[in-house]
């Protein structure tokens, strides 16, 4: 669900659709039913699910990967990642557009880090990261530039001694159909209007505007046992009322952060470096791998 109010379909199930005021004081929720699956004309991403058994439609030259019937979210087959390495899919996508992205991955040990992400779309890199052993959906909505055709998808790992396993792409238009050239894609005849695009930048006229989004500097990094170092984060818009951010590590032992952004190495292994805003919730995480 994007920003505006507007939902997407990704699989077939129920979900419970919660709109909030930004002081948490009032809410409201409705049901939705969705039926079959978006893996056909709707999904722009080639071989999804890799069930052509290959990594047709991907680039896989980085590091050792193979699709496996042995584990997978849905299917026959997913890619696996063996150490550091990773795959990556570049679409053709229509310019000032709204897309969501999902996949389902996890890791073979819990604390093991593997990353999602989109890029070269107009926009800040975004990530997410998958720690858990079984199999966990995640998300992310980025918007193209008025001039970007494409963007990169990417899986990966950045750790020589973890496994990672990868389902399932899904990418939409959070704007309604799945083609490219920003047109009409069938759904409407007569005098039916279709609905107008959301736009990439609130109007900064002196009202509340509401935080869309929020990236860090880095999506991972090495540093050295006892040693510090800043991160620095940018919240879109610009003029968004409320910017301010909390910074938390999920593994303290190896790593903290201080409520400006400052990384204190504690351990050798891994964290998670998470920025959320305060409001709306949205988040960014950088992965920090001490020596």
């Amino acid at each position: 669900m994007s920003a505006s109010g507007r939902v997407t379909a990704i699989s077939a199930g129920s979900a419970t659709i919660t709109v909030r005021t930004n002081d948490g004081a009032y809410t409201d929720t409705t049901r939705v039913d969705v039926s079959g699956s978006t893996s056909g004309g709707g999904n722009l991403v080639q071989n999804s699910g890799f069930e052509a058994g290959d990594f047709n439609g991907w680039n896989a030259n980085w590091g050792n990967n193979n699709v496996t019937s042995n584990v997978s979210q849905q299917g026959q087959y997913a890619a696996q990642i063996n150490g550091k390495g990773g795959i990556n899919q570049t679409l053709a996508l229509a310019p000032n557009t709204e897309y969501q992205l999902t996949a389902y991955g996890r890791v073979n040990n819990n604390g093991q880090v593997s990353r999602m992400l989109v890029k070269e779309y107009g926009g800040n890199t975004k990530t997410v990261t998958f720690t858990s052993d079984s199999f966990e959906q995640k998300r992310i909505t980025f918007t193209t530039g008025a001039s970007n055709q494409s963007a990169k998808i990417v899986f990966n790992t950045t750790q020589d001694n973890t496994t990672a396993w990868v389902d399932n792409f899904v990418v939409t238009s959070t704007q309604g159909g799945g083609n490219t050239d920003g047109g009409d894609s069938g759904g409407n005849s007569g005098n039916d209007t279709p609905d107008e695009p959301t736009p990439t930048e609130p109007t900064c006229d002196g009202s509340f505007v509401a935080v869309n989004s929020v990236s860090l500097s880095a999506t991972n990094f090495s540093m050295a046992k006892g040693s510090t170092r800043q991160v620095s984060y940018t919240v879109l818009p610009a003029c968004a009322t409320n910017k301010n951010v909390t910074f938390s590590s999920n593994n303290t032992s190896v790593a903290t952060v201080n409520s400006s952004g400052v990384i204190t190495a504690r351990n050798s292994g891994t964290a998670i470096i998470t920025v959320k805003t305060k409001n709306l919730g949205k988040t960014d995480t950088l992965v920090v791998n001490v020596n």
